[in-house]
């Protein structure tokens, strides 16, 4: 308790958040990322939500019609992406140290917390360990066990009801529910070792738009996001890595700093993934990102993967 107080009477009024949601469509998901951010221990006068609407055809706006005890800001754009989403948070973001989350991505109570302790120590980019909850691919609202309408008629899909998430999981039953359905994807494996094994060159890779903290003006020092890879998945978060990378600014992996990822079905993310890594190679043309694109299309494996980066350090 001590130790905790102390954080805050030294840090507390030194380091405010500015967090930057890009968001489309995922209104049942967004709602559980909002519960998880009342949930923080954070002191909730000391950071902000941007959440950026991009262009969403659901009851995203909906998100408004509650007052929430942190500061909310809601803004709308047409659907140009989550570059242009995530650089009008950037734009309209009050404080000076930026988190950026998805809209998928319940984070677990001292999430903020020790993003600031990591801050406060010397400014960095701080990749947080991300981990993934598989069984909720499926459902389109994953706290009522709604199914995309794609699966409606599989039957044997209903057996998957059980992993629901509510909020009343993410309040009272984290380690419990949360915590225990998840895992680390092969490619947060990835992060991990390249950052575990001091892998300097990669450390771009450590730029995941689902949890990553920086100063503002970093960000702002190399332009921003690209909004060039528009509506497309994949590459515009690790792009923007790579170019830190390039100005020299220090990397670190913040294993505490941990948020959840709510899968979710999507189709095509292969060949959107292709768009984006090809956009990627044509403006750095580095191997790493070819081997990157195959290991995504599933043509090589976690481990090989890592094999191969570590023959071209």
């Amino acid at each position: 308790m001590k130790e905790k107080l102390g954080f805050y009477h030294k840090y507390e009024k030194m380091i405010k958040i500015s967090i930057i949601i890009p968001t489309y469509n995922k209104y049942e998901r967004l709602k559980l990322v909002l519960c998880s951010l009342e949930n923080q221990t954070y002191n909730k006068e000391l950071f902000e939500v941007i959440i950026v609407d991009d262009g969403s055809t659901d009851d995203t706006k909906k998100i408004t019609n509650r007052a929430y005890s942190f500061n909310l800001h809601y803004m709308r754009q047409n659907n140009n992406g989550r570059s242009a989403a995530r650089n009008k948070g950037i734009e309209n973001a009050t404080y000076s140290t930026l988190v950026f989350i998805d809209d998928d991505t319940i984070l677990s109570p001292n999430f903020i917390e020790e993003h600031v302790k990591q801050q406060a120590k010397a400014p960095v980019v701080a990749h947080g360990a991300i981990r993934e909850i598989p069984y909720v691919k499926f459902f389109k609202d994953p706290s009522k066990g709604i199914f995309y309408d794609i699966f409606t008629g599989d039957l044997s899909v209903f057996r998957m009801q059980k992993y629901c998430i509510s909020s009343a999981d993410i309040i009272g039953r984290f380690n419990e529910k949360i915590e225990k359905a998840s895992k680390l994807s092969g490619h947060e494996k990835i992060i991990f070792d390249i950052f575990q094994k001091k892998y300097s060159k990669l450390y771009w890779l450590g730029f995941s738009g689902g949890n990553v903290c920086l100063p503002k003006c970093w960000i702002q020092d190399i332009g921003g996001f690209d909004e060039c890879y528009k509506t497309n998945w994949g590459c515009e978060d690790i792009d923007v890595g790579y170019r830190l990378l390039q100005k020299k600014y220090p990397f670190t992996y913040n294993a505490n700093a941990v948020n959840y990822h709510l899968d979710h079905f999507h189709s095509n993310y292969v060949e959107e993934h292709k768009i984006g890594a090809n956009l990627f190679y044509e403006k750095f043309e580095d191997d790493h990102i070819f081997l990157l694109q195959k290991f995504v299309q599933g043509e090589i494996k976690s481990e090989e993967f890592i094999k191969m980066i570590n023959t071209k350090q």
